[in-house]
């Protein structure tokens, strides 16, 4: 026969007998120690009783929940039934919830339902297994308004305690759980509910007493055999400053040792503490394993007599037998001719065996059919494509410059700068930097942004027909360069350069008093000469103001006149005083050497001839 456990009408648990072959006891289950064994975790607070929840699984002996007071061990393995909301009505003090599906649902259980803002939970009372489920009008709970719930939101039902096929009565939950009161003590007053240890054997309080000891059936009831049935916990290694209770597990110099009795500070092995394992003696040597395979050879070199001509693609060479060779295919060589080396193939290996290389030759040196070669492992090339060429000769300390705008071609770049020939024009490329064609007697298209090279003020140099001429940029853009100077004109220009490093050169002359007279040159006239002191220059702009405007209704007009010539242009002066006018774009390239006069005339008078104090500035650059 076989012992059980059942609730009893009070608090805790009456013993009684089965038959072996009872049917309600699961095939291989030990129903009374798994009963036991849950109900002294529950009782240890090592199982959590938690309020009853309709929408929760339980697993059989390993889950507990507390309803109406009391605490509960599930001994069926519960799963909520589940399905969906239709809608929810309120209708005579009851609700009906309409569920898409309610075949599973029986009166009695106990269901909850949220969309999560509203939630309705309560006890079946009618419509069960069909899909109008009425509550009970007693003990139900809402949050929110259940019936604005959404539809489909999820419903789900579940046998509340005491339902005997799945829940054993535990005792009381005024606690929480049973109460785990340590080792008994004939001092101390008990009530149901409570648990105390006895020589290695649980036991639950059914009824009050005070030092009546264990066991007494009329008081207690047992709720395990031993210990040891409850489970050991492991603590690791053991620590002088922790304190251990019974069934704690740890380990010392090797040994595992479990605890008999509750302590602390005191070193296993002695009465506290029962050996659980020790160490073995050391075991005997093993076999020994099986033998590695073979590594990649240390030979990354060789020689091949196969007889080759120097060539891009495949090549094959051909050598004696090797046993695991460190090549791979990827791997890139260089077969060389041993006498010369500069005669050589290099590339990647697309095949490779114990007595044959093939590689994919993309680099070559040399010419001519050997068939003697070094092989060996060669370094990537860089990333450059290699198709640079050079002058047939240069000059030893020039520089080297680009040819052409590919990039493929150096050239003889001349001497670096010294002090003698820092200034150097940098060329500009037509139809590739800028439009050879102007875009107007003063403006030039350009095709790359050259804002970065050229600055207003700078001076520019180009040619057209073969002829040199200078002009001063006076604004740019990424697209258009604008010049004063000798005019653009209208054909094509071949060439267009700048030097960042040649500096302008500014001359001022100063007419203080009036002039009344044309064809006169007026700083002559005044006793006033300037000459150029700077060699060989070219005139590339000048501009005119008046410190006094002329009384009448025009203004004179002025004109550069240098080396005893009248050039550029005739321009009218602004009655406005400190009003500078720019003199344009003029035909021709003027230029003067050293010494050379600068002076200007006044072609044309004003109306009353009494315009005076001209300021006229004059800007030149150097060849």
């Amino acid at each position: 026969m076989t012992v059980h456990l059942t609730q009893s009408a009070g608090y805790g648990f009456n013993k009684y007998q089965y038959g072996d072959n009872d049917p309600t006891i699961a095939t291989g289950l030990d129903w009374n120690q798994d009963a036991k064994d849950g109900l002294l975790q529950l009782a240890l607070g090592e199982m959590s009783a938690g309020a009853f929840n309709a929408a929760a699984s339980y697993a059989a002996f390993t889950a507990a929940c507390s309803l109406g007071g009391n605490n509960y061990l599930c001994i069926g393995a519960l799963v909520p039934v589940a399905s969906t909301v239709s809608s929810i009505t309120f209708g005579s003090g009851a609700y009906t919830i309409n569920v898409a599906s309610g075949l599973n649902f029986v009166n009695g259980m106990a269901m909850t339902a949220t969309d999560g803002t509203n939630a309705i939970t309560g006890t079946i009372a009618g419509g069960g297994g069909g899909s109008a489920l009425v509550l009970s009008t007693s003990g139900v709970t809402t949050s929110g308004t259940p019936t604005a719930m959404t539809a489909g939101s999820p419903i789900k039902g579940s046998w509340p305690p005491p339902n005997a096929a799945y829940w054993l009565l535990a005792g009381p939950s005024a606690a929480g759980t049973l109460i785990w009161c340590g080792t008994w003590s004939s001092s101390t007053a008990y009530i149901p509910g409570d648990v105390v240890l006895l020589s290695g054997t649980a036991y639950a309080c059914i009824a009050s007493n005070t030092n009546t000891t264990p066991p007494n059936s009329t008081y207690w009831t047992v709720l395990t055999v031993s210990v040891t049935q409850t489970g050991i916990n492991w603590r690791g290694p053991w620590s002088a400053s922790n304190s251990y209770a019974v069934g704690d597990a740890v380990g010392l110099n090797g040994t595992a040792y479990v605890a008999v009795a509750a302590n602390i500070n005191s070193t296993p092995p002695n009465s506290s503490w029962n050996v659980l394992a020790g160490s073995g003696a050391t075991g005997a040597a093993g076999s020994t394993g099986a033998a590695g395979a073979n590594g990649i050879s240390d030979v990354v070199a060789l020689n091949s007599t196969s007889s080759v001509t120097i060539g891009a693609g495949s090549q094959t060479f051909a050598f004696a037998s090797q046993s695991n060779l460190g090549w791979a295919v990827g791997t890139r060589l260089r077969a060389a001719y041993p006498t010369t080396p500069t005669n050589y193939m290099e590339g990647l290996v697309t095949a490779v065996s114990a007595i044959s290389v093939t590689i994919n030759v993309d680099t070559v040196g040399g010419a001519g059919t050997f068939t003697s070669w070094n092989i060996g492992i060669a370094g990537q090339p860089g990333s450059g494509n290699g198709n640079v060429n050079g002058p047939a000769s240069s000059t030893v300390g020039h520089l080297a410059t680009f040819g052409n705008t590919a990039g493929t071609q150096l050239a003889d770049g001349g001497a670096p700068p010294t002090t003698a020939n820092a200034k150097r024009w940098v060329a500009l490329v037509a139809g590739t930097d800028f439009t050879a064609v102007p875009a107007s007697t003063s403006t030039i298209t350009m095709i790359t942004n050259q804002t970065a090279n050229i600055q207003p003020g700078m001076a520019l140099q180009f040619v057209v027909g073969g002829s040199t001429y200078y002009c001063q940029c006076i604004a740019i853009t990424s697209s258009l360069l604008t010049v004063r100077g000798t005019t653009l004109g209208s054909s094509a220009l071949t060439s267009l350069a700048y030097d960042s490093m040649r500096q302008t050169a500014q001359y001022t002359l100063f007419i203080g008093t009036a002039w009344t007279s044309t064809g006169v040159s007026l700083a002559a006239a005044l006793g006033q000469y300037l000459g150029l002191g700077l060699n060989k220059s070219h005139l590339i702009g000048w501009r005119g103001t008046l410190g006094v405007k002329d009384t009448g209704a025009a203004q004179p007009y002025v004109q550069p006149y240098l080396n005893g010539a009248l050039v550029c242009n005739s321009t009218q002066m602004s009655a406005t005083p400190g009003t500078f006018v720019d003199g344009g774009v003029w035909t021709g390239d003027v230029s003067l050497t050293y010494g050379q006069a600068l002076d200007v005339q006044c072609p044309t008078l004003g109306t009353n001839k009494t315009a005076n104090q001209l300021n006229l500035e004059l800007v030149f650059v150097q060849e």
